[in-house]
């Protein structure tokens, strides 16, 4: 019985813990239909395993802000 309780210490020892949560984002980028930045129409989410997700329509007429992975 020590010697199991031995190695599952062992291997939560040695498994690195996630610096993120499954889904959590990183960024978010809003895209507008002009510089007046008053209607939305698009936005795309990139995620902390490296995905990313867009939907409605990408202009160059973005906001970004970064909530980091921590």
């Amino acid at each position: 019985m020590r010697k199991a309780i031995v190695a599952l210490a062992a291997l939560f020892v040695a498994a690195p813990a996630a610096a993120y949560y499954p889904g959590q984002i990183e960024s978010r980028t809003v895209y507008y239909d002009d510089d007046n930045f008053r209607n939305q129409v698009g936005e795309t989410f990139f995620y902390c395993d490296g995905s990313n997700q867009t939907t409605g329509l990408v202009t160059s007429s973005a906001v970004a802000e970064y909530y980091g992975c921590d």
